[in-house]
């Protein structure tokens, strides 16, 4: 799977079994390692994942986080 940076994160090609409302063809890696972990097809609705080290670039699961979204 080809990487590149997206605003100072890491993105990727979006794999055909990832479920978003987006028509974009990439993904920010850290949404996938997140679903994969889980054995999800798509992030849960009203969660955000997030790295709570605050290091865009650290991909490392135990970095991943989600948490609700406000508002």
């Amino acid at each position: 799977m080809a990487r590149f940076k997206l605003n100072g994160y890491w993105a990727v090609n979006k794999p055909d079994w990832f479920i978003t409302k987006s028509k974009q063809k990439y993904i920010l890696e850290h949404l996938i390692l997140y679903c994969e972990y889980h054995g999800l097809v798509e992030i849960p609705e009203g969660c955000i994942v997030h790295h709570k080290n605050r290091n865009k670039e650290d991909n490392s699961i135990g970095t991943i986080v989600t948490g609700k979204q406000i508002g």
